[in-house]
């Protein structure tokens, strides 16, 4: 493998493509989301449920407005 002039391990990236890196979350961070979401978990799923009826809301609303089932689908799923 030749060497790159600019990349001294011979590789082809271009410069601010390769991997980058990030934080770290701290453990007591994640403990915590993971707390909220587990005390929160009965208004979450009520959510879902309402978000549920507005989805199917909109697929109707698609179909009303000429749109087929597949294209309904498709718009509804973006």
């Amino acid at each position: 493998m030749s060497e790159h002039p600019d990349f001294p391990d011979g590789s082809s990236a271009a410069p601010g493509t390769g991997p980058k890196v990030v934080p770290m979350i701290p453990k007591d961070a994640v403990a915590a989301a993971g707390e909220g979401l587990r005390r929160n978990l009965d208004v979450l799923i009520a959510n879902q449920a309402a978000l549920a009826k507005l989805r199917r809301a909109a697929y109707l609303a698609l179909i009303e407005a000429g749109f087929n089932e597949v294209q309904s689908l498709e718009l509804c799923c973006k």
